[in-house]
């Protein structure tokens, strides 16, 4: 159990996260919801400054909204994310990367400048990248943006069998409703940097 002190913060003199103290279940599924502004981003920020003082930090793995489009190969983006802490031979980590590639649809572009891709593109990178090794904490603010829908279903499929497998807990914020059964055990509803709802998909009703 993870259990956390109140969530607090101001910014110019304004409110935009009041939360009290908190308690998460390891190997859970965790989805934020609530209006644009209403501080899921900055509580997903929070949550991650939080489990990287307690975990090693490359165990604990934040997916941004907009990630950083590093100038560099795509194959060489994704050797970003295996930490050196594994000890994998080179060896190793080229078959951790020609898998992944596979998995995401990313083979052809192996070669590509990763800061040249489309929006699409750099998203599924972004998301191979956190996923190339298991990670204790996963916490992912929107990653379906700039996905269509075929996209997102296979990521969906992606994140459940790397859930299934690694056990690793998991914060999502989504305005896609219909992913919520897919994926999240409970949903954690903001209002204006309050929280307004915590319990099963089910039970909330907008």
């Amino acid at each position: 159990m993870f259990n956390f002190p109140p969530f607090y913060r101001n910014y110019l003199e304004r409110v935009v996260l009041d939360i009290p103290e908190q308690h998460f279940i390891p190997a859970k599924h965790y989805a934020l919801l609530g209006e644009n502004g209403a501080g899921k981003s900055t509580l997903l920020s929070m949550l991650t400054d939080r489990f990287q003082a307690i975990l090693e930090p490359w165990q604990v793995g934040f997916l941004p909204q907009k990630p950083y489009p590093f100038a560099m190969k795509v194959r060489e983006s994704l050797a970003l994310g295996i930490p050196e802490q594994l000890g994998l031979t080179q060896a190793a980590q080229d078959q951790l990367i020609t898998a992944q590639l596979a998995t995401f649809d990313l083979t052809e572009l192996a070669t590509k400048r990763a800061d040249r891709l489309s929006g699409g593109e750099s998203q599924r990178l972004a998301l191979a990248r956190l996923l190339i090794v298991p990670r204790q904490v996963l916490l992912l603010d929107e990653p379906g943006n700039h996905l269509d829908r075929d996209r997102q279903d296979k990521m969906v499929q992606i994140l459940n069998s790397y859930l299934l497998e690694h056990k690793s807990l998991l914060f999502i914020t989504t305005h896609h409703r219909s992913q919520l059964d897919q994926i999240a055990d409970e949903i954690l509803v903001l209002d204006q940097g309050k929280l307004i709802f915590r319990g099963a998909p089910g039970e909330y009703r907008c």
